[in-house]
């Protein structure tokens, strides 16, 4: 298998820029000659419980391919420098990871050819990008590595602190640029790994009355019209729709707020909707994800919430409504009501928070409205800062 692989290395030469695509697609298929002895390997390792022989084995005589690193080689009578397709490269790390419940961790224990530095620091930021989406059977193991999630969450809190102008006083200069479409895959990557309900986020149908919702049905009165009874129901029976696609499988490891949040905060701050077909909005979903970090689960999260971390984030990130889920309680309630006053009338935080809190406000000499007959007669209609506080 060894001199198979040394013999099939000139395949990834088709894939670095020397062969125009056109010439040769890049497809899994140009690289089958490589791919079978790497299977029969670690089918090997796993059978006989020789993983650690195999990777150390695969990290000798492929190391380039298994990082996406550049490589010279002789072309005519010249040498070339070229980089490994990233198809190529994610496939073999794919299969190595796909091969046992322990490669994962195995492979990020690998060191590059000089000893230095482990395997995930020895790769470069939009392989790293790649490789920590990794599927396996609808899961993302990669991401349930301590090392890959931190520097995930790392990497989400630069970029917040870039996207708010926020100077980091870790010693990084340029933060990472992130492109939407990865937070977009990392947030739904996070939901199948907590074995979260994805599909009903993409769908209306209620999967079962909730109690809450009728509870909430019941306290309307029966002389509203229908249209308000819907005004006053809808918000609530959207909040319970969400809740229940987000909630965990008990044995997953919980949802990894650190990740979705954030993810989220971005996407919103962005204008960039978390999936297009999706019917539920970026802001909608993320509300009831503060909400959920901040409330106590029955179940054994895989990895410590950090609260002040996100909390920043969200201050930095201007997301008020965010922060207020995720405090909670009688202070993210007074969030809410601030953030009400500053969308509909107008006001600034400080302002509305001193008029929630002491009942007083300057908001400057009175105005002088001339309002009509027909209007000043008019009902009293609510509005949907009205709808969010009820």
């Amino acid at each position: 298998h060894h001199e198979l692989i040394r013999k099939n290395r000139h395949k990834a030469d088709f894939a670095g820029g020397n062969v125009s695509k056109e010439e040769f697609p890049e497809s899994e298929d140009l690289y089958s000659d490589i791919f079978w002895p790497i299977r029969c390997l670690l089918k090997i390792a796993v059978e006989r419980d020789f993983m650690v022989t195999v990777l150390l084995l695969l990290n000798a005589t492929i190391p380039n391919e298994m990082r996406r690193k550049k490589q010279r080689i002789v072309v005519g009578m010249r040498m070339s420098s070229h980089r490994p397709s990233l198809i190529l490269c994610r496939s073999i790390v794919t299969m190595i990871v796909e091969s046992s419940n322990t490669a994962a961790g195995l492979l990020l224990s690998l060191a590059d050819e000089y000893g230095k530095n482990r395997y995930w620091q020895s790769l470069d930021h939009d392989t790293r990008l790649a490789f920590a989406l990794i599927s396996v059977h609808g899961k993302y193991p990669l991401l349930r590595e301590a090392e890959v999630r931190a520097w995930a969450v790392e990497q989400l809190v630069l970029c917040t602190n870039a996207s708010a102008g926020v100077d980091t006083d870790d010693g990084l200069e340029t933060a990472s640029n992130i492109p939407s479409d990865w937070l977009r895959d990392l947030f739904t990557a996070c939901l199948s790994n907590a074995g979260s309900y994805v599909e009903r986020l993409y769908t209306r149908a209620s999967p079962f009355p909730s109690q809450e919702s009728l509870s909430v049905a019941s306290i309307v009165s029966a002389e509203a019209s229908p249209i308000e009874n819907n005004d006053v129901y809808q918000p609530q029976e959207e909040r319970n729709r969400i809740k229940s696609a987000l909630s965990s499988s008990p044995e997953s490891g919980g949802l990894d707020f650190d990740l979705m949040i954030p993810a989220l905060l971005l996407l919103q701050r962005r204008s960039v909707k978390w999936s297009e077909d999706a019917i539920f909005s970026t802001q909608s979903i993320l509300n009831e994800l503060c909400d959920l970090a901040g409330r106590y689960s029955p179940y054994e999260s895989a990895f410590a919430f950090d609260s002040a971390t996100v909390t920043r984030l969200c201050a930095i990130s201007e997301n008020v409504q965010a922060a207020a889920n995720l405090i909670g309680g009688r202070n993210g309630f007074v969030l809410k009501c601030a953030d009400v006053l500053m969308t509909c009338v107008g006001m600034t935080m400080d302002k509305a928070e001193n008029y929630l809190l002491t009942g007083e406000v300057n908001v400057g000499p009175p105005r002088q409205i001339h309002i009509s007959d027909a209007v000043a007669e008019s009902s009293f209609i609510p509005t949907n800062g009205h709808h969010q506080l009820l």
